[in-house]
């Protein structure tokens, strides 16, 4: 994990429900953690009935919100140690990637100032269905394969056996 943005979602989902008359609180919002914007939003409506309509713009709403909140981190909210560790791979040419099913993994990454230093990032983006998560590891894993390959291939040379003989 680089940040916590737990807070930032929990900000953003209670404000949706305090403007619909939704009873939240922290114990709705931890049984919310890794799952769908939709799959959270039928949670917080604990059965409520409402259009598909209504629901993308509640689920629009929220993230709305949640967008403009992350506005808010910078680099000081990057978890202790993330920062060295990152620069420390960098240092040793050890590939590095960030497997996320955030759509907002980039922007994050952005405004964290630590973008420049992941070879790979998989994200909501990356994939057809961001979650389960896996999917964006196995993005990540063919991305990073191919680097690799491509590295491997530059730095590959024939044996000698396989060098083409001139006639003498």
């Amino acid at each position: 994990m680089i940040t916590d943005t737990a807070e930032l979602h929990y900000q953003a989902w209670q404000r949706m429900a305090n403007e619909e008359g939704f009873y939240f609180d922290r114990e709705i919002n931890e049984q919310l953690r890794g799952v769908s914007r939709r799959a959270s939003l039928e949670i917080i409506l604990d059965g409520r009935e409402l259009s598909e309509e209504k629901i993308a713009e509640l689920m629009q709403r929220k993230n709305d919100y949640y967008v403009d909140l992350l506005n808010t981190i910078s680099a000081k909210d990057v978890l202790p140690g993330v920062e060295p560790f990152l620069l420390e791979l960098n240092a040793r040419g050890i590939k590095v990637a960030l497997a996320s099913a955030s759509k907002n993994a980039r922007p994050i990454l952005h405004r964290l100032g630590l973008t420049p230093l992941f070879d790979a990032i998989g994200d909501g983006w990356s994939v057809s269905r961001s979650k389960p998560a896996l999917m964006c590891l196995f993005t990540l894993r063919v991305r990073l394969a191919s680097m690799l390959m491509s590295v491997l291939w530059l730095k590959m040379r024939k044996p000698e056996w396989m060098q083409r003989k001139k006639p003498a």
